[in-house]
């Protein structure tokens, strides 16, 4: 069962990965999300920005962004698609609330009070938003703050969740969540912020609340931020690396056989300084938001190549 979680072991391309910038006037984004229905040869990518705007990047228009939300709102901390025309955003208000947003038919912007309904957590939850993420029946919130970690989930039907509910006890730094191919919910806690390789990645059954973390792994990285599935079937890592910007950047994480036990071993694939988010596109390619040490300014970022060219050994068995 433990190779279902994970990924079977990656050979990696030898070919460097190339790093686009992409959109050098966005605006400080901070949370992204690529829309479902897409393809190899078209997707699209939102973008947030922290004075609330979203705007819409074709894979075919690079250049030409087109504005979905105005400004005004709460800044995103995290976004997801419901389906091809409703998305969640994430805030940072305690406790969370997640809106939700339906794209109009003829394109035009909504402005940041338009939503179609709101989320809300059930009685006692507590704690601000850091990360979601959507299985095939319910969404996964990761939250933060004063005893207040936490891992909730909401039942979704006919694409509108319910109230967010605490489904389990996780680490006191989460930073991020994702399904794994075999639907195990996946959440990275950075750890504290030194030069400890104090980073986890813990699966937990997806319908369980009950049931301890099936398997914890610490890949040696000091800030996990970030965390995503290529296409491929790969788990990749952004490490943030605070106490040493040195080794930020892009890391793939393959499974390690450890006597009776499987571990997790992290390989940089792109140096990157201060990733903060990341997502895949269906060509394979990654995209980055990164902070510059420079101006603290954020930038967009494309990961290419190496990345779609990953060999995966898939799992054989079922969670």
């Amino acid at each position: 069962m433990l190779c279902s979680l994970l990924f079977a072991a990656c050979a990696a391309a030898q070919e460097l990965p190339k790093i686009e910038p992409l959109l050098p006037d966005l605006e400080s984004p901070v949370a992204m999300a690529v829309r479902p229905g897409g393809n190899a040869e078209r997707h699209e990518l939102f973008v947030a920005d922290n004075t609330g705007r979203i705007v819409r990047i074709g894979s075919d228009a690079l250049d030409q962004p087109q504005e979905m939300v105005a400004s005004g709102g709460s800044a995103p901390i995290a976004m997801l698609f419901l389906n091809s025309k409703t998305f969640l955003t994430a805030s940072g208000e305690a406790p969370p609330v997640l809106r939700a947003y339906e794209i109009s038919e003829d394109g035009k912007p909504l402005s940041s009070a338009q939503t179609k309904y709101e989320v809300h957590g059930a009685a006692g939850v507590r704690g601000t938003a850091t990360a979601m993420t959507l299985g095939p029946t319910a969404l996964y919130l990761t939250t933060a703050g004063d005893d207040a970690a936490g891992l909730l989930r909401s039942r979704v039907r006919s694409s509108v969740p319910g109230d967010l509910k605490p489904f389990g006890q996780i680490g006191a730094r989460p930073t991020c969540v994702a399904i794994s191919t075999r639907g195990w919910v996946v959440v990275g806690d950075a750890g504290r912020h030194d030069e400890s390789e104090d980073s986890r990645l813990t699966f937990h059954h997806p319908t369980d609340s009950t049931a301890d973390p099936a398997l914890e792994i610490a890949p040696g990285l000091l800030d996990i931020v970030a965390i995503a599935y290529s296409p491929q079937e790969s788990l990749f890592a952004a490490d943030f690396a605070e106490a040493d910007p040195e080794r930020s950047g892009i890391y793939r994480i393959d499974m390690v056989f450890q006597e009776n036990s499987i571990g997790g071993k992290a390989v940089r694939i792109a140096s990157i300084d201060r990733p903060t988010a990341m997502t895949f596109a269906p060509d394979g390619k990654l995209y980055v938001l990164a902070t510059t040490k420079e101006n603290d300014a954020t930038r967009l970022l494309r990961v290419t190549r190496t990345l779609s060219e990953t060999e995966v050994l898939s799992p054989t068995s079922d969670p």
